[in-house]
């Protein structure tokens, strides 16, 4: 016997329905519908996406992390899948070469003056033991440069960093800072974002103090012989050494040597009539700090001997230089600027033979060399850097420019006849 699903009653188990409340003894079905064509298309795509995203998340738990490297320094040792360098920056091309980092330069400069510094990047392959470019330059996606001044200082300016083989062949890249009496102390910041998101920081200081001027004319002391010139001098080392001294000469020729030591100073020259200032003799500069010495508007005749003998920093403006062994000859040590000048019937008008210095002034702009045995001649160059020769003028020498242990020079806005 069975029951009833709907009344309780007793009922036969051969009988489908209820006699007593009719009702029908099958249980109903529950039809359910089929997926959505739609909805089995999200879904599948929320599962891939799903499975995309934890394959991610897997890769990049096995990928390293950009990292940013910045300890305040001038060096960073940075690495990645390729091998360990010395990432740092110098503000001389020798101190590169050696996987030195420089990280301060102090500097003084008069009043009036403005100037120009160098800051350079190098890097160092730890495992290789040399100096890298091309293939680290590659790893680079972007390089910038900021000057942070100091309270109290002003901004100094600073150009595009850029690779500059000419002038620094070893370096990655290098650029300029531009500084002032006024500029005070300011951070050299550069950063490179590298293209597998790491981030180097590169810190440098430069400090500049300003110098005050010192004047000294003929009406002030005595100068009308090389003896009292060679007084005014010495006593000029010893007393102004926290000056920017200048010199204004009268139109008088000097007979005799004149040795410029202990600290660098300007002479300037003038003319009265057919009278210039001028020197029968050797000039010897072998002062260095606090400021670059200068020669300008002067005329120096050698009279045979050697013009001007340099061991330190030394820059020739308006002069005229004749009749010498050697015009200007710059020894170990010296770098000379020569910018508008004339060396005329000279055995060597300029040698350069020097490994290290703590100038450069490439630009050799504006000069005539005419009627010399050898006009310029090349031994040893500091750098080495790319020498410019532009508006300048080669004309009845012997040899113009000579070269033996080739130098970089650029001669194609120079006039040879």
């Amino acid at each position: 016997m069975k029951t009833c699903i709907h009344c309780g009653k007793e009922l036969p188990d051969d009988i489908n329905f209820c006699p007593y409340c009719t009702g029908t003894q099958t249980e109903p079905t529950v039809s359910r519908p089929l997926p959505h064509p739609r909805r089995q298309k999200v879904l599948l795509i929320v599962a891939f996406a799903c499975a995309a995203l934890a394959l991610l998340v897997f890769l990049l738990a096995g990928r390293p992390r950009p990292k940013t490297y910045d300890n305040g320094e001038a060096l960073a040792l940075y690495t990645d899948a390729d091998g360990s360098y010395h990432v740092f920056l110098t503000w001389t091309y020798e101190s590169g070469e050696k996987d030195h980092p420089v990280a301060t330069n102090n500097l003084r400069i008069a009043e009036t003056e403005s100037s120009a510094h160098p800051t350079i990047l190098f890097v160092y392959d730890i495992e290789r033991k040399e100096t890298v470019q091309d293939a680290f330059y590659e790893k680079v996606a972007s390089a910038r440069i900021t000057a942070v001044p100091h309270d109290g200082a002003q901004p100094v300016e600073v150009t595009v960093p850029l690779p500059n083989h000419d002038d620094f062949p070893a370096a990655l890249m290098a650029a300029d800072v531009t500084y002032s009496a006024d500029s005070g102390v300011n951070d050299i910041v550069w950063t490179l974002e590298m293209k597998n998101g790491d981030r180097i920081i590169l810190t440098q200081t430069l400090s500049v103090t300003p110098l005050r001027t010192q004047v000294y004319t003929a009406k002030d002391v005595p100068m009308e012989t090389i003896e009292d010139l060679q007084a005014l001098l010495d006593r000029i080392q010893e007393e102004d050494q926290d000056a920017s001294v200048l010199v204004y000469l009268p139109a008088v020729s000097f007979e005799g040597a004149l040795r410029i030591t202990g600290r660098s100073l300007e002479l300037i020259g003038t003319a009265e009539g057919d009278r210039q200032t001028s020197f029968k003799g050797s000039m010897i500069v072998s002062a260095g700090m606090p400021q670059i010495t200068y020669f300008r508007n002067l005329v120096i005749d050698g009279d045979g001997g050697v013009g001007i003998y340099a061991t330190e920093r030394l820059i020739l403006s308006d002069c005229t230089i004749r009749n010498c062994s050697i015009g200007a000859y710059a020894q170990e040590g010296s770098w000379i600027g020569i910018h508008r000048c004339t060396f005329e019937n000279n055995d060597i008008g300029f040698q350069f033979d020097s490994h290290e210095s703590f100038m450069a002034d490439p630009d050799y702009d504006g000069n005539r060399f005419l009627n010399n045995g050898t006009a310029i001649l090349l031994l040893n160059v500091p750098g080495p850097l790319l020498l410019y020769f532009q508006n300048t003028e080669f004309t009845g020498n012997g040899a113009d420019i000579e070269n033996p242990n080739n130098f970089p020079v650029d001669t194609r806005e120079a006039a040879f006849s």
